[in-house]
C-alpha cells in the first residue's frame, strides 16, 4: 500500500503564531519517510520557512493564493469573516478571511496532488501541517 499526504503552511493570521506552526510543521516533516509522501503546498514569502532536507518523498509546490479555486470568492469570504464573533473582533482566536479560505481549499490541494501525479501512489488524503504536535 503506497499513500500521498496533502497539507500546506501560509503564513496568515490563524489562531498560534507563526513559529509554533513551524515546530509543528517540522514535526511532521521529521516523520516523512519510506512510508508515504507529503506534498506542501505554500506561497514565496511562506515557502523560506519550509525545510524538507531534500528528502526525495516530499514535494513543495509554491501555489499563491489568488490561484486558488476558492479565491475566486473573496468578496464573499471576506464579508463572512466580518460577521464571525467566534474568529473575528476581540476574539482570543482572531483569524483572517485568508485562513477561512485556506481551510475551505483542502480538498482542491489534494484533488491536484492526485490530479498532477505529484507521487503516483495507490491512495491519497489530507494531513494538517500542524497536525503533529
Amino acid at each position: 500500500m503506497s499513500i500521498t499526504f496533502s497539507s500546506c503552511f501560509y503564513v496568515v493570521k490563524s489562531k498560534f503564531e507563526k513559529e509554533k506552526y513551524i515546530e509543528w510543521m517540522n514535526n511532521f516533516i521529521s516523520m516523512v519517510n519510506n512510508n508515504f509522501n507529503l506534498v506542501i503546498y505554500t506561497d514565496n514569502k511562506s515557502s523560506i520557512f519550509i525545510n524538507t532536507r531534500e528528502k526525495p518523498n516530499i514535494k513543495v509546490i509554491v501555489k499563491e493564493m489568488h490561484n486558488f479555486y476558492n479565491y475566486k470568492y473573496k468578496d464573499y469570504w471576506i464579508k463572512n469573516h466580518e460577521k464571525n464573533i467566534y474568529f473575528n473582533h476581540d476574539s482570543p482566536y482572531k483569524t483572517s478571511w485568508e485562513l477561512n479560505m485556506l481551510w475551505s481549499e483542502k480538498v482542491w490541494f489534494v484533488s491536484e496532488t492526485v490530479r498532477n501525479k505529484y507521487f503516483d501512489t495507490e491512495f491519497y488524503g489530507w494531513c494538517d501541517i500542524g497536525y503533529f504536535r
